[in-house]
């Protein structure tokens, strides 16, 4: 595939159909349906998601009834839906078709657009995000967001919670939690990244969250590296033993980035909250930050190759996924639910993160600026190839336009 501008048209079937009808079969999503076939829907949700910021179930069954979808998806002129076929079907489809398009959607990205490097590593951002709403509204139990309704007069709410790895491009790996074990990312950010398989060249980072000793042994078994920070203790302290300097810092001559003041780089043994260390030992970087003067604490399971200024650098880099949920709760409207049972949500979210991809691909081909720009610009140049569609199909008789632009 050829690097640079890239059309918003070949984006929106940048899964060839082979592909898409080669998954179709291996995970039968269209078994025993005649009519709403698991392609049609993953591309009227993409059309829905990349041209509005808010979706209904009724106003994706309008869009069924424009001959611009029609043309678009390949269907016949006579197609059409409602809006309660269409929810019913989304409540009930296989998610795993759904999240084998998104994988097969990441991997065409990547020859697109290869993720940017940091010290010759690609940096994935892992986090989690959650989303609230009425408890009466979901078809499930979520998580508790911790409201007293003695004290707050309000009607019940209940969270979901979307854990993502996110490399600046692409996202590596997507999971969607609701049950109360899972609020805490010392198990749900633990799957996310203990369950992607992992090049030599990617480097986890995460923060806080997730602090389980036993997850950075498990992550260092399967030989996944990364790098994140470490809380202190109830008593203000972190409980390692000191095997040695794998930089020689002086003292008096401490490192200095832009923002940091790094004192220490050692390699430790950690001790959990029960006094059992490790089983492998790790980089440790102690630093304060300048214009505070806060310590900060920086792990690592990388003690060769990486200096500690870069180790400090590539943390830098989680800011990426905070700006990635902002924009998908901005401009895909993740902040509400289309589908509000566990098997749509699901769906939706997959689709999501597809039409979220086409737009980064297509800012970072393009050399556009801003998430939202890019989004404004992906539509009006898929609207600009329609509508060169449209007049070929018109043949110069303008009393056919309107025929071909319905919708």
């Amino acid at each position: 595939m050829k690097h640079g501008k890239i059309s918003a048209f070949d984006l929106f079937n940048l899964v060839p159909d082979a592909d898409l009808c080669s998954l179709c079969e291996s995970s039968q999503v269209d078994y025993q349906v005649k009519k709403l076939k698991g392609k049609t829907v993953l591309q009227l949700l993409l059309h829905g998601l990349l041209s509005r910021r808010e979706l209904s179930w009724r106003i994706l069954e309008v869009l069924t009834e424009g001959h611009r979808f029609r043309r678009l998806a390949g269907l016949p002129p006579d197609f059409g839906t409602d809006h309660s076929s269409l929810a019913e079907r989304v409540s009930h489809i296989k998610v795993d078709y759904f999240k084998a398009v998104f994988e097969r959607a990441c991997h065409l990205a990547e020859q697109y657009c290869p993720a940017p490097v940091l010290a010759s590593h690609k940096v994935v951002s892992c986090d989690s995000t959650f989303v609230k709403l009425a408890a009466s509204l979901l078809k499930f139990e979520g998580m508790s967001d911790g409201t007293n309704l003695k004290k707050i007069q309000d009607r019940p709410s209940a969270m979901v919670k979307f854990s993502v790895g996110f490399n600046g491009i692409g996202v590596k790996g997507a999971k969607f939690y609701h049950t109360a074990e899972h609020k805490s990312d010392d198990l749900s950010l633990r799957e996310l990244i203990g369950e992607q398989g992992w090049e030599d060249d990617e480097i986890a980072v995460f923060d806080r969250g997730l602090q389980s000793r036993n997850a950075f042994d498990e992550f260092g078994q399967k030989g996944i590296k990364f790098v994140t920070r470490l809380k202190r203790g109830a008593k203000g302290t972190i409980r390692y033993k000191n095997l040695g300097e794998l930089t020689q810092i002086q003292q008096d001559e401490p490192i200095i980035t832009d923002t940091l003041v790094i004192w220490h780089d050692l390699e430790v043994v950690l001790y959990g909250k029960t006094g059992r260390k490790t089983q492998n030992t790790y980089r440790l970087i102690e630093a304060s930050i300048i214009e505070s003067g806060e310590d900060i604490y920086f792990l690592s399971n990388i003690k060769d190759g990486l200096s500690c200024e870069q180790i400090t650098e590539i943390y830098r880099k989680r800011w990426q996924i905070e700006v990635f949920f902002k924009f998908l709760k901005q401009e895909f409207n993740l902040r509400h639910f289309l589908s509000r049972n566990e098997n749509g949500i699901q769906v939706v979210l997959y689709s999501t993160l597809i039409a979220a991809m086409l737009i980064l691909v297509y800012k970072h081909l393009n050399k556009i600026e801003g998430y939202k720009i890019a989004k404004l610009r992906f539509i009006n140049d898929l609207e600009t190839e329609i509508m060169k569609k449209i007049v070929e199909m018109c043949e110069g008789k303008p009393e056919l336009v309107d025929y071909f632009t319905i919708w």
